[in-house]
């Protein structure tokens, strides 16, 4: 993900909400507070809206 700089400010601060919530999903399935498919479908979603993000800013 280097295009990540290239996004705008805004663009940038929502991109990190996304990353911080899969990574919130991965370490709570390592944890056991979250099951392994659940936190599979977060992870997918999340990556889903990064690369929506990515592409409506034209950085992918």
């Amino acid at each position: 993900m280097d295009w990540l700089g290239k996004l705008p400010s805004m663009a940038r601060k929502r991109a990190a909400h996304i990353m911080h919530r899969r990574a919130c999903a991965l370490k709570r399935q390592q944890l056991g507070s979250m099951g392994r498919e659940e936190a599979r479908r977060i992870v997918a979603r999340e990556t889903r809206a990064l690369e929506r993000l990515a592409v409506r800013h034209g950085v992918s």
